[in-house]
């Protein structure tokens, strides 16, 4: 065989190879190992619909920046552009509700079951349609592409949890960077857990309150159901930490629990 045949079957080889690669990117990928992935804060990452911008309540405003900016219409623009890099599989940070300070990474859960609608915006052709979740993920599939979800289930904000321990919902219609304008208190007279005169206390003894419904921090028996781990000393130091909480918000769930794995 001379050196041009050989050539020639090298070349066409190569071409299969790359038709192949191209054919099985749309294909079946049942090996996650086969799956080459593009991370993205999706608040973070590019802002599809500036009319959805909204600071975080402790969130510095003098840089004309807000923390919640990216959204699913963002990341739906960038689709075609994050496939052209070669990546297969889109992962993403939590979609659920969120309340807690900067809450714009999606850690602080506020209600595993609702997706936050800081991410959600209006289709400029269709006025009435959300540009929502399962938009994105119809979008992220037509690309034959994958998406994949941070999930993070063992711990949640120090604002409660809508399912495990109810004290807010959040009014979207209000302004979302005034937390008292935005985040309504479930009371005990009004089916939550916080006591009725939440509102009058000061800050601190706010967040005082807050925590002990979780962690039973004033030694009162309060997470009957122990859906969280109680009293930990928050104390780098200490074993207990492991089942604390970070920061002041990411309260320690007990995943040992059957209720709370459910």
């Amino acid at each position: 065989m001379n050196h041009l045949s050989k050539l020639s079957i090298g070349c066409a080889l190569s071409l299969a190879a790359i038709n192949a690669s191209a054919s099985t990117f749309v294909g079946d990928r049942t090996d996650f190992r086969d799956e080459t992935i593009y991370f993205a804060m999706t608040t973070r990452f590019y802002d599809g619909d500036p009319d959805n911008n909204v600071y975080c309540w402790d969130g510095v405003k003098n840089i004309n920046d807000p923390e919640w900016r990216g959204d699913f219409k963002g990341l739906i623009e960038k689709l075609d552009y994050i496939k052209a890099l070669g990546f297969t599989a889109v992962w993403i940070t939590p979609v659920v509700e969120n309340a807690s300070g900067l809450d714009y990474h999606g850690y602080h859960a506020l209600d595993f079951s609702k997706v936050d609608h800081r991410y959600v915006s209006k289709d400029a052709t269709a006025a009435d349609a959300d540009v929502a979740f399962q938009t994105l993920i119809d979008e992220v599939h037509k690309r034959g592409m994958k998406l994949i979800l941070d999930i993070v289930i063992q711990h949640t904000g120090n604002f409660g949890e809508s399912n495990l321990c109810p004290m807010f919902d959040k009014d979207y219609t209000k302004d979302l960077a005034d937390i008292n304008a935005s985040m309504i208190p479930r009371t005990i007279s009004n089916g939550g857990v916080l006591p009725d005169n939440y509102e009058s206390l000061p800050a601190q003894s706010q967040y005082d309150t807050r925590l002990a419904l979780m962690k039973n921090t004033d030694f009162t028996n309060r997470d009957i159901h122990n859906y969280y781990h109680h009293k930990a000393w928050f104390d780098w130091d200490e074993p207990s930490r492991w089942w604390g909480q970070i920061a002041g918000d990411c309260v320690d769930l007990n995943t040992e629990n059957p209720a709370v794995t459910n």
